[in-house]
């Protein structure tokens, strides 16, 4: 994804996951990263930014 295409607001947390999980994540770790944006982003940004990163869960 072009950097100039996710809105400013979720900049930070979108380079964030890409730095941390470049590869993906397992499913436990996405119920976890769920877990803790969800504590401090609406549902509606929360969904953006899943959609934004389109996390790969890895088997």
């Amino acid at each position: 994804m072009l950097e100039k295409e996710i809105p400013e607001h979720l900049k930070s947390t979108y380079n964030l996951l890409t730095k941390a999980f470049p590869n993906g994540v397992t499913e436990s770790q996405y119920l976890h990263i769920l877990g803790i944006l969800y504590e401090h982003m609406s549902n509606r940004n929360l969904s953006e930014i899943v959609s934004l990163y389109k996390i790969k869960v890895l088997a």
